[in-house]
């Protein structure tokens, strides 16, 4: 019962967002060309990964119909999304990046959550005023996500 909830859900989000995966990748794009410049303010790199989040999230929700043992693990990291935004760097890799935040999953759920908790990471970045001295760092969580998203059309059999 419960999985054929979540596939009618899916199917709902994937109708009224037929290409979310292709809004992911350009609102990551966004992002991250807002987070490489110098001259960005801060509030403005947060405000369009927020954003990215949003979407992020709702891959999660189809990424789980065909990953049913990441539902807990992403049940789990939605009711902590408000204290993310309160979080270092470093808490965010070591909760909900290496997963010792949440209930345990399979490796499979990481990447699932990533589209979110990379971005999380990007905000605290941002909110540290490190973006520029972790340059590389941005780069790479930001190009990892969005190249992921792209994979997870076809991963997901849409």
């Amino acid at each position: 019962m419960k999985k054929t909830l979540l596939t009618a859900i899916a199917l709902i989000s994937i109708n009224a967002s037929a290409d979310i995966f292709s809004n992911y990748q350009a609102q990551g794009q966004k992002a991250l060309a807002l987070a490489l410049n110098p001259v960005s303010a801060k509030e403005d790199v947060i405000f369009e990964t927020q954003n990215l989040i949003k979407l992020g999230y709702q891959i999660m929700d189809l990424y789980q119909v065909k990953f049913t043992e990441c539902v807990e693990q992403f049940a789990q990291l939605k009711t902590v999304d408000a204290d993310l935004n309160q979080l270092s760097y470093e808490q965010i890799d070591k909760l909900y990046h290496e997963g010792e935040g949440l209930v345990k999953a399979p490796r499979t759920c990481y990447k699932g959550r990533s589209l979110v908790v990379h971005p999380y990471q990007m905000i605290a970045l941002a909110k540290e005023n490190r973006l520029v001295s972790e340059k590389e760092a941005v780069e790479h969580e930001f190009t990892e996500v969005i190249e992921r998203a792209g994979k997870f059309k076809s991963l997901l059999g849409l």
